[in-house]
């Protein structure tokens, strides 16, 4: 056996030893209590703002957008997760408390609604589109393209539990094939063609949409340091918010409090009065959200002798 054909074995069998193990250790935790809130969801609730998991009705597998290389290390070998266009998909249950999330957005997908129960699947993890290229592939993964039909799903409802992605340029529908393979089929009525869709948290990915707000960055500066009587705080965050920044002294003496409008990126807040809390030998500018008074920064500053 020549080396490519050993690492290609060596690469599909670590695969499948690897997706065995995470499906195990789901069954495992399975009476424990999920991590997320997963509901049924009906057509006309796919909403393009939401994200969603695809479980099949045969064995409540997901679908997967997931590939990996293969890193051989001393005594082991090491997994590298990788989604390059034209990377197939599996179906497996990989939304273990023992993976950590980055792997859980490969589960994630969202819906670009292109009219008449035609959809696009977009992986929020690979950011790249479910897509049948001819009536004889398997279901690859490629950069989205609204005018490819190969990448235009029929969302077909069965029942109020389940329903069909049938491609609209192939005609079959997306398929579970064992062991944890996805093809695409002639429509027939066995359950591996039925998926239902569970509306779950939304998360930032190389697929999501523009409008998840990212988590609150702050970074805080005091100028001058150290200070005589008024200090300028520059606060610098990744989105725009309302907060509400106080002057106290390390001692306990509070000085001066106001709200303000920060805009994402750089803000100067000049002319905060320190002068009622020299008798300290430092001071601090603290911020908080005005919606929640959540403290989200601080900085210290010295006082000028």
């Amino acid at each position: 056996m020549n080396t490519n054909s050993m690492l290609t074995n060596l690469k599909n069998y670590a695969l499948s030893v690897f997706v065995l193990f995470f499906s195990a250790s789901f069954a495992m935790n399975a009476n424990q209590a999920p991590a997320e809130n997963h509901y049924e969801t009906t057509l006309n609730q796919i909403d393009p703002q939401k994200q969603f998991i695809l479980r099949n009705k045969t064995n409540e597998r997901r679908l997967l957008s997931l590939q990996y290389s293969i890193i051989p290390v001393p005594y082991s070998l090491a997994f590298d997760s990788v989604v390059d266009e034209g990377s197939t998909l599996l179906a497996a249950e990989l939304g273990s408390p023992l993976f950590e999330e980055r792997i859980e957005r490969f589960e994630k997908w969202r819906f670009e609604n292109l009219g008449n129960n035609i959809y696009q699947l977009v992986n929020i993890e690979s950011g790249l589109a479910l897509d049948a290229e001819n009536e004889n592939s398997e279901p690859v993964q490629n950069a989205i393209n609204t005018s490819d039909s190969g990448q235009r799903w029929r969302v077909v409802k069965v029942n109020n539990a389940y329903v069909k992605f049938v491609n609209q340029q192939t005609g079959k529908a997306l398929t579970f094939d064992t062991p944890n393979k996805i093809t695409q089929r002639d429509v027939n009525n066995n359950s591996n063609q039925l998926w239902r869709i569970e509306e779950t948290k939304a998360e930032l990915g190389p697929g999501n949409i523009t409008d998840i707000t990212p988590p609150l960055k702050t970074k805080i500066v005091v100028a001058p340091n150290p200070a005589v009587d008024f200090i300028t705080a520059v606060i610098t965050v990744n989105q725009d918010i309302t907060i509400e920044i106080e002057i106290v002294a390390g001692i306990g003496l509070t000085g001066s409090r106001k709200t303000v409008n920060l805009t994402k990126g750089e803000n100067q807040i000049s002319g905060l009065d320190i002068r009622s809390i020299r008798s300290s030998p430092f001071g601090l500018v603290n911020i908080y959200r005005s919606d929640t008074g959540k403290q989200i920064g601080y900085k210290t500053f010295l006082f000028q002798k």
